[in-house]
C-alpha cells in the first residue's frame, strides 16, 4: 500500500533545493492556485447544499443548540451553533463569565478587527476569516505536500485534510482553518529552515486554541534537525519563548483582568472535561457493545451516538497515520526526514486529543474536529500507492462529513 520509498527518497533530494529557498517555478505557482480554486469551491458548495438540504429539506434547526437564531430556515445561520456562537459572544463582549476562559483570545481578536474594519457584523466577519483561511490553507497544503516534502501523490493529502469528517467547521465560527492554516504554513517554514518565521506563526497559534500550544514541538525538532543550528541551544531557547507568545500574552492578560493566570485550564470544568486514559472513548464505546449495552438510550440521544462513532471512526484512523509514518521513518533511517517534525508533533498532540474526556468519561464531542487539525497524519495519505484507498477513505470522509454538518445545522451536533 505504501510507495517505493527510493523512489519517495530520490523525490524528496529532488526538491531540497526548493524546500530550503523556496522558490517556485510560475508554472508550479499556476498549478497551485488552479488546484487551490477546484477544490476550496467544490467543498464550498458542498458546504452550502448540505446546510440547505438540513435546513429546508429536513426540518428547522434545534432550539436546544445555542444558535445565533433557533428556528431559523436561514442556510447562513445553521452554519453557527455551539463553540461558534462562543466565539462570537467572546468577540462581542469580551470574557464575561470564568467559563468563556477556556476560548483563546486571538480568533475573537481577529473578528473583532474585522468588524471594525469593514462594518460587518460579526458573524460575517467570522465567515470571511475563516473562509479565507481555508482558501490560503488548501494552497498551503499542496506547496506543503508537493513542493516541500516531495510527495509525488500530493493530491490526497490535500483532499482528505480538507474533507474530513468535521471539516464543516471551516464553514462556521470556528478557529480550526486559522490552526490549520498555521500549522501548515509553520511545516513549509521549518522545512526551509525559517525557523524564526515558523516560530512567529506557532506564537499566533498558541493564542488560538490549546492545541497551538504544542506547535512549538514541531520548531524545535527542526531546529535540532539542522546541522548548521542543532548545537546553538540559545537560539533554540529564544525561538521556544518566541512560538509561545500567544498564550503568554493571554496568561499575562488573565493575571492582570482577573488575578488567574491559567484560568483558561480552570475553565474546563465549567464544561465538565478532564484528562483521562488514553482511548478512553474508542475503549468506552467497544466495551459497550461487547457488554451487550444498548447504544441508543433515554440519556444518550441517535446524534449522540453518531458523533460518538465519528469520533471513534476519525481516532482509529488518525492511529493508523501515525503508526504509518512513524514506520516509514523508522524503516528508512531517516531521521533528518522532513516529515519528522510534523510527526513528533502530531504524536504528542494525538496523545492529548485521545486522553481529553468528558466528566462522564465517553469520548469528548469535539475529538474528530480537533484531531482533524492535525495536518501531519494525512501526510500518510501521500505514502499510499493504490489510489482506490485513498479514494475509498475519501469516500467515507465525505460520508461522514456531511452527515456531521447535517447535525449540526440542525443544532444536533456536540462540538
Amino acid at each position: 500500500m505504501l510507495v517505493n520509498p527510493d523512489k519517495e527518497l530520490a523525490s524528496v533530494e529532488a526538491e531540497d533545493s526548493v524546500r530550503r529557498t523556496g522558490v517556485l517555478s510560475g508554472r508550479s505557482i499556476r498549478r497551485t492556485w488552479f488546484a487551490t480554486g477546484t477544490i476550496w469551491g467544490s467543498r464550498f458548495l458542498v458546504a452550502i447544499a448540505v446546510g440547505y438540504f438540513a435546513v429546508r429539506a429536513l426540518r428547522p434547526p434545534s432550539t436546544f443548540a445555542t444558535a445565533l437564531d433557533p428556528g431559523t430556515r436561514s442556510v447562513f445561520l445553521s452554519l453557527f451553533h455551539w463553540d461558534s456562537v462562543e466565539y462570537l459572544w467572546v468577540a462581542a463582549h469580551g470574557y464575561t463569565d470564568p467559563a468563556k476562559f477556556a476560548y483563546f483570545p486571538l480568533f475573537p481578536l481577529f473578528i473583532r478587527g474585522v468588524h471594525a474594519l469593514t462594518g460587518l457584523d460579526y458573524a460575517d466577519a467570522s465567515v470571511l476569516i475563516t473562509w479565507s483561511a481555508t482558501l490560503v490553507l488548501v494552497a498551503s497544503l499542496v506547496v506543503l505536500a508537493r513542493d516541500c516534502l516531495g510527495l509525488e501523490r500530493w493530491q490526497p493529502v490535500v483532499l482528505l485534510a480538507i474533507w474530513s469528517p468535521a471539516s464543516f467547521v471551516f464553514f462556521s465560527a470556528y478557529p480550526e482553518p486559522i490552526e490549520m492554516l498555521l500549522l501548515a504554513l509553520v511545516l513549509v517554514n521549518v522545512s526551509r529552515r525559517r525557523y524564526l518565521l515558523a516560530a512567529v506563526l506557532s506564537g499566533l497559534a498558541s493564542g488560538i486554541a490549546p492545541l497551538g500550544v504544542l506547535f512549538a514541538i514541531a520548531v524545535g525538532i527542526g531546529v535540532l534537525q539542522d546541522p548548521d543550528a542543532r548545537r546553538r541551544l540559545a537560539r533554540l531557547a529564544s525561538l521556544g519563548v518566541i512560538s509561545e507568545l500567544g498564550v503568554i500574552g493571554y496568561m499575562a492578560y488573565l493575571q492582570v483582568a482577573f488575578h488567574e493566570p491559567i484560568a483558561f485550564v480552570t475553565a474546563q470544568k465549567y464544561w465538565d472535561r478532564r484528562l483521562t486514559y488514553p482511548f478512553h472513548g474508542l475503549v468506552w464505546s467497544v466495551t459497550s457493545v461487547l457488554e451487550g449495552h444498548p447504544l441508543f438510550t433515554a440519556a444518550r440521544e441517535g446524534n449522540w451516538v453518531v458523533t460518538d462513532g465519528i469520533d471513534d471512526v476519525v481516532t482509529v484512523l488518525a492511529t493508523v497515520a501515525l503508526v504509518a509514518l512513524v514506520v516509514h521513518v523508522a524503516r528508512n533511517r531517516r531521521w533528518r526526514s522532513p516529515m519528522l517534525p510534523g510527526l513528533c508533533f502530531a504524536g504528542v498532540a494525538l496523545v492529548f486529543n485521545v486522553s481529553d474526556a468528558t466528566a462522564g468519561g465517553v469520548s469528548p464531542e469535539a475529538l474528530a474536529r480537533h484531531l482533524g487539525v492535525l495536518v501531519p497524519l494525512y501526510l500518510a495519505a501521500g505514502l499510499l500507492r493504490r489510489s482506490e484507498v485513498w479514494a475509498l477513505l475519501l469516500a467515507v470522509s465525505v460520508v461522514l462529513g456531511a452527515l456531521a454538518q447535517t447535525l449540526f445545522c440542525l443544532g444536533l451536533w456536540f462540538t
